[in-house]
């Protein structure tokens, strides 16, 4: 593929045909993708996380013994390097807000086609945070996968963002790369990211998790 540096991955699923389809798929399509190990429940991964120190977690989010949100909470308080991304089905969605609110990176469905979950990989690990378009429209469509104790009341910044920042906000929202951002609204990937940068800044947030947790709790609508 071209890429000069190695993705080291842990994928923890339940599942176990999942579990080894995909690691197969990696290991068989990507030279730039290494499958360091495969656990089958939250206290695996722990254990495989500290063998290797992966740059990327696969985790599952219904296991047995530990699920995937307690071991993203641990993984994430001390590998805080480590980028998790969650792997879920549509009866996983209550678990959605709780997963990002710990620590996750990322949330796509088991679903996707292989391609697209290996571009979300690469994606992940060059720093873009992966929300699936699907995810993100089921989240912010449905208050209930939000925990009750929400604010209602619309912060100042919220209020008076502009709407080329709304634009931006929204496109971050649904899951698109800084790139992607920038060709949708005919900006330069630079400007992208000092709007970004500012946006970050008057939400006291310090990226794009932290900027879609904080929409989600308050449950702003940014497809005003």
């Amino acid at each position: 593929m071209g890429n000069s540096r190695e993705i080291s991955v842990i994928i923890a699923d339940d599942q176990i045909l999942f579990l080894e389809s995909l690691s197969q798929i990696l290991s068989n399509r990507c030279d730039d993708i290494s499958v360091k190990g495969l656990a089958h429940n939250g206290k695996e991964v722990i254990s495989l996380v500290e063998k290797h120190n992966p740059q990327i977690v696969l985790m599952d989010i219904q296991m047995p013994i530990m699920n995937g949100v307690d071991a993203t909470r641990l993984i994430h308080k001390k590998w805080p390097h480590i980028k998790i991304m969650v792997l879920t089905t549509f009866d996983d969605d209550s678990y959605i807000f709780d997963a990002l609110k710990v620590g996750a990176s990322g949330y796509i469905l088991k679903n996707l086609p292989p391609d697209e979950i290996i571009n979300c990989i690469r994606a992940l690990d060059g720093g873009a945070s992966q929300l699936s378009h699907q995810v993100a429209e089921k989240i912010i469509k449905k208050p209930h996968v939000i925990s009750e104790n929400l604010r209602e009341s619309k912060p100042m910044w919220f209020v008076k963002m502009k709407k080329v920042d709304r634009n931006i906000l929204k496109l971050l929202c649904d899951g698109y790369s800084i790139k992607e951002i920038a060709d949708r609204v005919y900006l330069a990937e630079q400007t992208v990211k000092n709007h970004l940068s500012n946006i970050y800044g008057v939400m006291e947030v310090s990226g794009r998790s932290d900027a879609i947790n904080e929409i989600m709790i308050r449950k702003l609508n940014v497809y005003l």
